[in-house]
C-alpha cells in the first residue's frame, strides 16, 4: 500500500457505541482545533532543549457505528474504497448485538493493522481474560468512563502516529525484501551465467584438447607436412613429422633454422616463392608448385599452401602452411601429356595420310572420270559403249567409297561439321530421286515420293547431309530390291517452338520430320537387323559377294541422323522387304513458313484415277483432293470404263481421266484409245501416267490421242499445271513432234567468260581442256603458279581455275599474290584433291571465291562457272577489252585487226546468204563457224548466238528458219560496225587533241601530231 505524504496522515476514527452522547462527545473531542501546543510537545520541546514548534491544530475525520455488526461494515466499506481507519474506539457493552470484544476480533479480521481503544465503565472481562481472548498486542489499550478529554486526544494523535509508522516501517521492509530479493535474483543468475561459463570453457578447453589432440594425431600420421610460423616466417612453431621424409632433413634443424625448407628450393624456383611470402605476411594466401633438391641428390616437386591467421586487430599473427610431395603427379602429367602429344601426332599424320590418300586418289579419279564423261559423249558403237560405260560407274563407285571412308574418318575423329542454311525440302528430295532413276529404271522398279501435305517444306539445316542420308537408304533399296517398288514419305511429327531462328535471328519454331523408305527388296533377318548399323558390316557375306559396298553407308548415316538430333531405325522380315525410317530436326525459316503462292483455280470437275498400284492411287489422290478435285478411283481398265458410263448415266460425267501405263489386263493405252472411241466418252479429257522405270516411246506419243502424258511420280506445281492445261476453257490441240527428240544432249552456248587454268598434271590439263570445251568455254593453258601470274600480267581473264597443289608457286601463294598486286583480280576457283575438314576454309583464307572437289563434274563446274561468270553491260556489242588483250594495247594494231574483221564479215554475210537461198546447209554451217571464231577473236560476243544458231541449222540440214537468224545476224553486225567506228573516232580525236596539247607546250614535237593524223587518214582509206 502507497504511504501518503506527512500532510496526508491517515486521521480517520471510527467509534462503535450504542450510546449517542459518547458519539456526540468524541466528536466535539476529536474534530475541536487546539491552537496551543500540547503538553507532550512542551514536555519533548524542553527534553530536547529546542523551541517548542507551533503546529497547524489537525482535525480528525470520525465516523460512527451503533452497533458492532454497523462497524464492521463500515471497515469494510472503507477498505474496499481503500481509505482505511487509522483507529477504532469500541464500547465493551452493546446490547443486543456484539459486545466489543467479539467486535473487535472481527475488526482485526478484516484489518490487522487497525489500533482499538476499549472504553468501558464496567467490564465484564478482566485484563487477563481480554488477554486470554485477543492475545498479547501493542494495538490495544483501554479507556475507562469517564474519560478525560486531553488523554482521548492523545490516544487519537498518537494510534494515528502509531498506525503511520507501521504502514511507513511495513512499507520500507517491503522495499527492502524487494530489493533484496532482486539482489538475490541478480546474484542468482550471475552465478549460473558464471557457472555456464565455466561449464562452457571446460567444454571448449576439452575440445580444444581433442582438436589438438587430433590434429597432433593427423599432423604425426600425415604423408603431407603441417607447419604454423610467425607472419615473417623468422620463427617457426610447428612442423609435422613428414617434413622429414619430403625434405630429407630432421625436424630439430628447421626449429634451429627456420629458412631451411627454402633453402633447398632450386634457385630458378625461388623468386616466385619469395614473392609470395612477402605477400602472405601482407595476408595474401597462396598456392605454389616449386621443386626442391633432396638430401640424396633427387629432384621433388612440391605443392605448398599457405594461408594467414589474423587476430582481433585484423593484423596477421600466424601463417599455416601444408606442403605436399607430388613429384609422382608430375611424372603422370608428363606422361600423360607425351601420350597425348603421340595421339595428337597420331591424328595429325592420320589427317595427312587422308588428305595425301584424297589428293592421290581423286587425281587420277578426275582423268578417268572426265575422259569416260567425254567418250560417252562421243558417237560409240554398242561394245564400246558397253565399256565407256563400265568404266565411268566403275569409276563413280571407286569415288563414293572413297567418300565414304572419308566421311567416317572424320566421324570417328570428331571433326565432321553442319552447315545451317535455307533450302527446299522438295529440292532436296527431288536431288536424291534423281540420282538414283537411271539404277531404278534398268531394273524395271517404281521409285516415287510423298511428301505429306503438313510438312513444312521450307527449312534451315544441312540440306548437304540431309541429302547423303537419304541417298544411302535409297541407294540400299534400290540395290537390293530386284521387282516392286522403292517408296520415301515424308511426314510431321511434331513441331517445338523456338526462341530465335539460327539464319535470321527471328523467333519461329522447329519441325520434326520423319522419312520412310519402303521397299519389296529381300529384307533382313532379326540376326541382320540387330547389326545393320555397325561399321563394316551388311547383312551377311553372301550379300557383301553379291552386292559390294563397304558397310559404310549406314554407319555414317546414323551418324548424320544424330548430329540432326534424330534416331534411325528399321523394320524388316527376310524376304518380305524393308522400312528403313529416320527422325531429323530442323528450323522453320520465314519461306517456309509463309503461305505458298497462290495457284490459279482449276476448273471444276470429277477425276477419274485408274492405277492398279494401291500406293500410287493413295498418292495420287491425296494431291488431286489438296487440289480441289472430286476423284474416283479404279484399280483395272475394266472398273474405270464402268465408273465412266454410271457417272454419265448419272448426269455427272468425269471431265478427266488418269490412267496408269502399266495395268494388267488392259493397259493404259487400251483404255484410253477406248474411251476416245466410245461416242459416250470420246469427250474425256486423257492424261497418261507414266513411271521413271518404264518411259513412253516418242512413237506411242505421237501417234496416240492424248491430251497429256505425265511422268510418277508427279510433284504437286508439275502436276497443278498439267491439270491447268488440260482442264482449261480452250486447251491447245496437242502438235505431234515429226521428229523425236536426239538421245544426245543438245550443245551449250557458246561463252565469252575468259577462263585461265593452272594445273601441273597433263591429264587433268586435258580433261579440264574438254570438259570446258564441251560447256561451250574457252581457255588457256598454264603449269602453275608462276606462269598463272605472268599469264595475267599480259592478258585479262574473268575466272581462273587453280589447282592447289603446283610445283614452284602453288595455287594458295599464287591466290595471296594475285590479290596482293591487282587492283580487279579474276575470280579464282580452288580445284584440289584434298576433301578433309578445313580444306575449303584455307581455300577462302588464301584468297579464293570458290571451290571444286576432284575429280571435277561437269555439272558441279558448269554451276561454279556460272556463279563467278562476269556480268556483262549488254548495251555494248563488242567487248573492248578482249580487242586490247589480243593487240596488246596497241591503238594501230587494234584498229587494223577490225578493219580486217568488218571486211570479212562485209564478205562473209552474203555467202551465208547465198547458201541459204540456194539450201547449202554445209556451205552454211562451214562460213557460220568461220564468222563465229573471228567474232570471238575480236570480242564481237553480240553476234555470236546468231551464228551459233546458223551453224546449228546447217548441221542439221533443215534450213526452213535460217533466214530469220541470217536476218538477225545482219543487223547485229551493223550495230557492231557502227559501234566499233564511233569508239575509234572518239579515241583518235581524243589523242589528237591530247597530242596538239602537249605540242603547243612544248614537251612533243609538231610532226607528230602531223604523223598521227596521217595514220588515221591512211586507216581512213
Amino acid at each position: 500500500m502507497n504511504i501518503p505524504p506527512n500532510d496526508q496522515t491517515n486521521r480517520r476514527i471510527l467509534v462503535i457505541d450504542d450510546n449517542r452522547s459518547i458519539h456526540n462527545s468524541f466528536g466535539a473531542i476529536l474534530r475541536s482545533a487546539d491552537s496551543g501546543k500540547s503538553a507532550l510537545d512542551e514536555a519533548e520541546a524542553r527534553l530536547f532543549g529546542e523551541a517548542p514548534s507551533v503546529r497547524r491544530a489537525m482535525g480528525f475525520t470520525m465516523e460512527s457505528a451503533y452497533q458492532g455488526e454497523e462497524g464492521i461494515e463500515l471497515l469494510r466499506g472503507a477498505l474496499d474504497k481503500g481509505q482505511p481507519y487509522a483507529m477504532a474506539f469500541v464500547d465493551m457493552r452493546m446490547p443486543p448485538g456484539m459486545d466489543g470484544l467479539e467486535t473487535i476480533t472481527k475488526l482485526w479480521e478484516l484489518d490487522a493493522d487497525l489500533q482499538v481503544v476499549i472504553c468501558t465503565a464496567h467490564s465484564d472481562y478482566s485484563w487477563h481474560d481480554l488477554l486470554a481472548k485477543l492475545g498479547s498486542s501493542d494495538r490495544l489499550l483501554i479507556l475507562k468512563k469517564p474519560f478525560d478529554v486531553v488523554e482521548v486526544r492523545q490516544m487519537a494523535e498518537a494510534l494515528c502516529a502509531k498506525w503511520e509508522l507501521l504502514r511507513r516501517g511495513r512499507h520500507h521492509l517491503e522495499e527492502l525484501e524487494a530489493r533484496v530479493a532482486e539482489r538475490t535474483q541478480n546474484l542468482s543468475q550471475a552465478n549460473q551465467e558464471l557457472r555456464d561459463q565455466i561449464a562452457e570453457r571446460k567444454q571448449a578447453e576439452a575440445a580444444l584438447r581433442e582438436s589438438e589432440l587430433r590434429f597432433r594425431q593427423l599432423a604425426e600420421n600425415s604423408s603431407e607436412v603441417f607447419w604454423v610460423s610467425s607472419p615473417t616466417g623468422e620463427e617457426l612453431f610447428y612442423v609435422s613429422p613428414a617434413y622429414e621424409q619430403i625434405w630429407g632433413w630432421a625436424r630439430q634443424n628447421i626449429y634451429e633454422d627456420p629458412k631451411q625448407w627454402f633453402k633447398n628450393i632450386l634457385e630458378e624456383d625461388r623468386p616466385p616463392v619469395a614473392k609470395a611470402l612477402s605477400e602472405l605476411s601482407q595476408g595474401t594466401n597462396y598456392d605454389l608448385e616449386y621443386r626442391i633438391r633432396h638430401p640424396n641428390g633427387s629432384i621433388r616437386w612440391i605443392r605448398d599452401r599457405r594461408f594467414a591467421i589474423r587476430g582481433e586487430d585484423k593484423q596477421v599473427v600466424r601463417t599455416c602452411g601444408v606442403a605436399e610431395d607430388i613429384t609422382q603427379r608430375k611424372n603422370l602429367e608428363a606422361e600423360m601429356a607425351k601420350a597425348r602429344d603421340a595421339a595428337l601426332e597420331g591424328a595429325r599424320m592420320k589427317s595427312e595420310f587422308l588428305a595425301n590418300m584424297s589428293h592421290e586418289i581423286r587425281t587420277p579419279m578426275n582423268g578417268v572420270i572426265g575422259m569416260t564423261g567425254l567418250l560417252l559423249d562421243t558417237e560409240l558403237d554398242p561394245k564400246q559403249r558397253d565399256y565407256a560405260e563400265t568404266i565411268c560407274s566403275s569409276a563413280h563407285s571407286l569415288l563414293s567409297i572413297l567418300n565414304d571412308i572419308l566421311d567416317f574418318s572424320k566421324i570417328e575423329a570428331g571433326k565432321l561439321e553442319f552447315e545451317n542454311l535455307e533450302f527446299n525440302l522438295d529440292e532436296v528430295i527431288d536431288g536424291a530421286l534423281s540420282v538414283l532413276v537411271l539404277d531404278a529404271r534398268a531394273k524395271g522398279l517404281e521409285l516415287r515420293s510423298e511428301i505429306d501435305p503438313k510438312v513444312c517444306t521450307g527449312l534451315c539445316g544441312d540440306p548437304g547431309r540431309l541429302r547423303q542420308v537419304l541417298t544411302n537408304l535409297l541407294n540400299n533399296a534400290v540395290k537390293f530390291t530386284e521387282q516392286g517398288e522403292v517408296v520415301l514419305r515424308v511426314l510431321p511429327q511434331e513441331e517445338t517452338p523456338s526462341a530465335v531462328s539460327p539464319i535470321d535471328g527471328t523467333s519461329g519454331s522447329q519441325a520434326t520430320l520423319r522419312f520412310e523408305i519402303k521397299d519389296t527388296g529381300i529384307g533382313l533377318s532379326e540376326d541382320a537387323r540387330g547389326r545393320i548399323f555397325e561399321a563394316f558390316n551388311q547383312a551377311d557375306q553372301s550379300t557383301t559377294r553379291r552386292y559390294g559396298g563397304t558397310g559404310l553407308g549406314l554407319t555414317i548415316s546414323q551418324q548424320l541422323v544424330k548430329m540432326m538430333h534424330g534416331e534411325i531405325g528399321v523394320e524388316s522380315e527376310a524376304g518380305k522387304g524393308s522400312l528403313f525410317w529416320f527422325t531429323a530436326r530442323f528450323e522453320k525459316h520465314a519461306a517456309g513458313k509463309a503461305a505458298p503462292a497462290k495457284q490459279k483455280p482449276l476448273p471444276p470437275g470429277r477425276v477419274l484415277l485408274a492405277d492398279d498400284n494401291a500406293t500410287d492411287r493413295e498418292i495420287l489422290r491425296a494431291q488431286l483432293t489438296a487440289l480441289g478435285m472430286r476423284c474416283t478411283s479404279a484399280a483395272s481398265g475394266e472398273e474405270a470404263l464402268q465408273f465412266l458410263c454410271q457417272a454419265i448415266a448419272d448426269e455427272d460425267p468425269y471431265a478427266l481421266a488418269m490412267i496408269d501405263m502399266q495395268m494388267p489386263g488392259m493397259n493404259g493405252m487400251e483404255l484410253a484409245r477406248a474411251i476416245k472411241n466410245d461416242h459416250v466418252t470420246k469427250d474425256t479429257r486423257v492424261i497418261i501416267l507414266s513411271s521413271v522405270g518404264h518411259p513412253i516411246d516418242a512413237n506411242t506419243r505421237e501417234h496416240a490421242e492424248i491430251d497429256a502424258f505425265l511422268v510418277k511420280p508427279a510433284k504437286q506445281p508439275h502436276l497443278h499445271q498439267c491439270l491447268a492445261s488440260v482442264l482449261g476453257p480452250a486447251p491447245l490441240k496437242r502438235t505431234k513432234a515429226k521428229n523425236h527428240a536426239s538421245s544426245e544432249a543438245p550443245p551449250h552456248a557458246i561463252h565469252d567468260t575468259r577462263i585461265l587454268v593452272a594445273e601441273d598434271n597433263e591429264v587433268n590439263r586435258h580433261v579440264m581442256l574438254l570438259l570446258l570445251e564441251d560447256l561451250g568455254y574457252t581457255a588457256d593453258m598454264v603449269a602453275n603458279g608462276k606462269e598463272a601470274l605472268a599469264a595475267l600480267r599480259h592478258h585479262s581473264y574473268d575466272i581462273i581455275l587453280m589447282d592447289c597443289q603446283m610445283p614452284e608457286m602453288d595455287g594458295y601463294e599464287a591466290s595471296r599474290t594475285i590479290r596482293r598486286e591487282f587492283d580487279r583480280p579474276p575470280r579464282i576457283i580452288a580445284m584440289t584433291a584434298h576433301a578433309l575438314r578445313g580444306d575449303r576454309e584455307k581455300c577462302l583464307a588464301a584468297g579464293m571465291d570458290d571451290y571444286l572437289s576432284k575429280p571435277i563434274i561437269a555439272k558441279e563446274l558448269e554451276t561454279a562457272l556460272k556463279r563467278s561468270a562476269p556480268t556483262r553491260k549488254t548495251n555494248a556489242p563488242v567487248d573492248l577489252q578482249r580487242l586490247r588483250d589480243v593487240c596488246g594495247d596497241a591503238p594501230g594494231t587494234m584498229r587494223r585487226l577490225v578493219d580486217l574483221y568488218l571486211e570479212q564479215g562485209a564478205e562473209l554475210l552474203p555467202a551465208m546468204e547465198t547458201a541459204i537461198r540456194n539450201n547449202e546447209a554445209k556451205d552454211l554451217s562451214s562460213i557460220a563457224h568461220r564468222f563465229r571464231g573471228a567474232s570471238l577473236s575480236c570480242g564481237s560476243n553480240s553476234i555470236v548466238p546468231f551464228l551459233n544458231e546458223l551453224e546449228q541449222l546447217g548441221n542439221s540440214g533443215d534450213l526452213t528458219v535460217a533466214s530469220v537468224a541470217y536476218e538477225k545476224a545482219s543487223l547485229e553486225f551493223a550495230r557492231i560496225r557502227s559501234f566499233l567506228e564511233c569508239h575509234f573516232q572518239n579515241n583518235e580525236h581524243a589523242l589528237e587533241e591530247e597530242m596538239l596539247a602537249q605540242a603547243c607546250k612544248g614537251k612533243i614535237p609538231l610532226r607528230r601530231v602531223t604523223q598521227q593524223r596521217a595514220l588515221r587518214d591512211s586507216l581512213l582509206t
